[in-house]
């Protein structure tokens, strides 16, 4: 292993306790019962923070930049939803040391194929999907991101115009770490014409109004749209 940044050689990495992570991660670890698979520490050579991903079966440490590791999870939730990849951690991390090419760039290259092909077919909730998580990646190392958002927002309401939908409803947190403008939309219905010309999500959120300020993207909206029967 080496630092992403200087190239030093990384003789080990600290295995934190379950107790050491933020108290939203614990709980996310006990409920699905998974062990800890990020992390990230500094370079004891550069200082620069590391990003650390552990493979979920063989529990294999890759050590990466931000937006490398970034872009991971991206892939990784994006796989989710449309299955895309056996294996990204050997698909665009374990490759070969010919490829000169970041992890970033692989899996963006990757993912936007995957966009322009499902624009073409007409498959909205692909576009939609894959909008989202590079709005997603941009917005946590700190990019511009709302036209994008707005973008994968846009094409999930054209996907459920197309499956038959008149009305969508708002669904908005219910925790600490709303903001008061997404906690006054929460609820609200509109029909997918007034959606798709007033666009009410994504909201530009902020810190002001929250009972606990968010550090890492504050600017994020967490509320999305579902069908309205």
């Amino acid at each position: 292993m080496q630092c992403p940044y200087c190239k030093a050689p990384i003789e080990s990495l600290r295995t934190k306790s379950l107790e050491e992570y933020p108290l939203a991660q614990r709980v996310s670890y006990q409920i699905s019962g998974m062990k800890p698979n990020t992390d990230k520490e500094p370079c004891s050579s550069c200082g620069q923070t590391m990003h650390i991903r552990r493979h979920p079966v063989t529990r294999e440490a890759y050590v990466l930049s931000r937006e490398d590791a970034y872009s991971l999870d991206s892939m990784r939730l994006a796989n989710l939803y449309l299955k895309v990849s056996a294996d990204p951690f050997s698909q665009f991390v374990s490759r070969s040391t010919d490829d000169n090419r970041s992890v970033a760039d692989l899996i963006w290259g990757f993912l936007d194929r995957k966009r322009l092909a499902a624009l073409k077919k007409g498959d909205w909730d692909t576009v939609s999907k894959v909008l989202l998580q590079k709005a997603r990646y941009r917005c946590g190392i700190g990019k511009a991101f709302f036209s994008i958002q707005q973008d994968a927002l846009r094409y999930q309401l054209r996907d459920l115009q197309e499956k038959g939908a008149t009305h969508v409803r708002v669904v908005a947190g219910h925790d600490a770490l709303i903001c008061p403008k997404c906690a006054e939309l929460g609820g609200s219905v509109f029909t997918i014409e007034e959606a798709l010309e007033k666009m009410p999500l994504p909201v530009r959120c902020d810190n002001a109004g929250r009972q606990h300020a968010i550090d890492n993207d504050p600017g994020w909206c967490r509320c999305f749209y579902v069908r309205k029967a």
